[in-house]
């Protein structure tokens, strides 16, 4: 056993915050691309790896939307398998829509909600496509689901697969629930609807959905947005804490989204493109972290952020676009405390500069930890793309001291608290390591308490505005 110890503190740590590099991964449709001549709208990561990519067709009926379902293979090919050589055109489903929305089960199922233009006040229409892009034909009557006399004047928002499998889709002043066999279910909220102005988003949770409204008071020109807890059947979870902010106009945008622990984060854009994107921290029941960023709150100032997703350790990345004079769309990965993560890309950004892609609009990550985005092409609105980036290690920058007298951590051993000692330069992170290269622990301070870590050795690394220096810790 004590030899096994000793090899352990002698194991180099070479591979500890190690760099990844950020690049197209070549691998993946035609080098690191698959492009199409449509209008970018929608990407998806299936379970299964396979990619679902929604794009709006160029040449559309007068009034009309007409978008193309196409399932991509892990490899970034088209799946042959799925609907007619790979793609499901809606126009060849439903004529003179006025708006799609869409979802993508993790069974592989499809479900679009359409509101007919003309029509959209009286007449929606519900299709369920089943995992090979086919009229799932024991749903509604041959795949279709009519219903009439609801408001869907302003299009559907979102939808929404609940843990008990029911299927919500938001309409313009009210949520609908219906069962993946076409059946309204009665019991969720007031006979299958729950009443609810101002919807944005919904977001499911476990036995239980989040939703996003947004009220505005034109005698304060101010909007007040409230994220909610519901149960699965409709009811207000009581235990969640409202989350609640308001902004006065112009506001560009605000979202949300959870991590794989359900903790929610907030985003918030502005009308100026060049104004901080705030990200904000809450736990699985609301309430507001606030060790996340500085004081609670992320400020991503240097670009502007569309939305926000999260690799395979929970980590957020943000993405979007930076806007200087030539405009490249962008990726920053921050730690789940809201630290800049240094150790993406060597500096915690990626701008994509080689190809002529516009701004990432949709981001997420296959189960092998690589990112694809989609987007549209730069020289022509009608050309989208969906782009995968691997990740592959660099070698430490020169600047990282190994071996060195410098810093000091005691005591070591240490039970729960130890202090930090560096001669003559200001702290500016502290991270810490598992032997295998987890990151479990950060802070910016000398005095650093880890009573909950358990017991082992790990690697204490200590960030200045000088150098990045490591040494070995063992936990009693």
């Amino acid at each position: 056993m004590n030899k096994i110890f000793l090899l352990l503190i002698l194991i180099p740590l070479l591979y500890f915050s190690q760099n990844k590099k950020i690049e197209l991964d070549d691998t993946f449709g035609n080098n690191g691309l698959y492009t199409s001549n449509l209008s970018n709208y929608f990407s998806k990561v299936l379970p299964d790896g396979k990619i679902i990519f929604v794009a709006k067709e160029n040449e559309r009926y007068i009034n009309t939307n007409d978008y193309v379902i196409t399932r991509l293979l892990p490899n970034g090919t088209v799946d042959n398998t799925f609907g007619n050589n790979g793609h499901v055109y809606t126009k060849n489903l439903i004529v003179k829509v006025f708006d799609f929305e869409f979802l993508f089960t993790n069974d592989g199922t499809i479900f679009i909600a359409a509101a007919l233009f003309g029509t959209q006040e009286t007449v929606s229409k519900f299709v369920k496509l089943n995992i090979n892009g086919v009229l799932d034909m024991s749903f509604g009557i041959d795949g279709i689901l009519t219903i009439d006399n609801i408001d869907v004047s302003y299009g559907f928002e979102n939808s929404i697969e609940l843990s008990n499998g029911n299927i919500l889709f938001t309409l313009t002043n009210s949520i609908l629930c219906i069962s993946k066999n076409g059946e309204i279910i009665n019991s969720f909220g007031n006979n299958g609807y729950l009443d609810y102005s101002g919807i944005i988003k919904i977001i499911k949770a476990t036995d239980a959905f989040l939703l996003l409204t947004e009220q505005y008071n034109s005698a304060t020109n101010e909007s007040t947005f409230q994220i909610k807890k519901h149960n699965n059947n409709g009811t207000i979870n009581t235990q969640f804490n409202t989350i609640a902010y308001t902004y006065s106009q112009p506001r560009f945008s605000t979202r949300f989204v959870i991590d794989k622990n359900e903790n929610i984060y907030t985003l918030q854009n502005f009308f100026n493109v060049f104004a901080p994107s705030i990200i904000k921290k809450y736990d699985s029941d609301g309430v507001q972290n606030p060790n996340f960023g500085n004081n609670g709150i992320l400020s991503e100032a240097s670009r502007q952020i569309r939305g926000i997703f999260f690799d395979l350790d929970n980590n957020p990345i943000l993405f979007g676009m930076y806007y200087n004079y030539n405009s490249k769309p962008t990726m920053i990965r921050y730690t789940k405390n809201g630290i800049l993560d240094t150790t993406f890309n060597g500096n915690g950004y990626y701008e994509e500069s080689n190809i002529s892609l516009r701004e990432y609009y949709y981001a997420d990550v296959t189960s092998d930890n690589k990112i694809i985005v989609s987007g549209s092409l730069i020289y022509s609105p009608y050309s989208d793309y969906v782009a995968r980036y691997k990740m592959t290690n660099l070698p430490l920058s020169t600047d990282i001291v190994e071996l060195n007298n410098i810093l000091s951590i005691y005591p070591n051993p240490v039970i729960d608290n130890f202090k930090i000692k560096i001669n003559q330069e200001k702290i500016q992170l502290v991270r810490i390591y598992t032997i295998d290269g987890k990151l479990v622990y950060e802070s910016k301070t000398e005095i650093n308490n880890i009573n909950e870590l358990s017991k082992g050795i790990y690697i204490v690394e200590v960030k200045t505005e000088k150098n990045t220096y490591r040494k070995k810790l063992i936990k009693e």
